[in-house]
């Protein structure tokens, strides 16, 4: 869950009125698990190719892997986001 805030607060701060607007209007969020960092990878090249905003948290304790990728609300999230399992 460590890795989740780090990258909830690097969307925040790369996105600032995106993330007041989503605070002030849905405020849902979502916590998914994928099985490794290729499937970030694959998540982030489909949120780029749609034009989704992301944020990436890299662990620098695990030599700068992606641990976490938060995207910005809305219907292409919530398509990208459908087939993987939720955390926990």
């Amino acid at each position: 869950m460590a890795q989740v805030t780090h990258g909830v607060l690097e969307f925040a701060f790369k996105y600032p009125e995106l993330t007041k607007k989503w605070y002030d209007i849905s405020n849902y969020v979502a916590i998914l698990a994928v099985d490794n960092e290729e499937q970030l990878h694959s998540l982030i090249m489909k949120a780029e190719a749609r034009g989704v905003k992301y944020a990436i948290f890299k662990e620098p304790d695990q030599d700068d892997a992606i641990t976490a990728v938060v995207l910005e609300p809305g219907l292409d999230s919530r398509r990208l986001s459908s087939n993987i399992k939720l955390a926990g």
